[in-house]
């Protein structure tokens, strides 16, 4: 007698367990994405974004001082073309000054950038600013 590999003669036979692992996990994938997307929904209200500057390593480099500064943006809202300006100050006021900009500061993220200068920098005669963004 032949074995037959066409369906319609399995009928009456019990799915084989891979199908039942593979539709549980398929099944799972499907419920956690729906999820993410429903907590998404939720959590979102019209807010500007924030930016908070700090400086993460100020170190001599070819001559000039490079100081490695971090932006967090801790709102849901993303920014673009955030403008950072760093002041070298000197009695209160700006002896030199240095900017850069990021491309984009997505929501809840921190993105990392250098600011270069030809005076020492310090913590106590460094002043970081953002100057502005764009909504994207």
């Amino acid at each position: 007698m032949a074995v037959s590999m066409d369906p319609a003669s399995r009928k009456g036979q019990s799915s084989h367990w891979v199908e039942w692992v593979t539709a549980l996990l398929c099944s799972l994938l499907v419920a956690g994405l729906f999820a993410m997307i429903v907590i998404d929904i939720v959590r979102h209200r019209e807010e500007p974004a924030r930016f908070e500057v700090t400086a993460t390593a100020i170190e001599p480099a070819d001559g000039r001082y490079r100081v490695t500064i971090a932006v967090s943006n801790p709102s849901l809202s993303t920014g673009a073309q955030v403008h950072v300006r760093g002041d070298l100050l000197r009695d209160g006021q700006a002896i030199e000054s240095a900017d850069v900009t990021f491309d984009y500061v997505a929501s809840e993220s921190l993105e990392e950038g250098a600011l270069f200068f030809a005076g020492e920098p310090t913590p106590q005669t460094l002043r970081l600013t953002v100057l502005g963004y764009t909504d994207p």
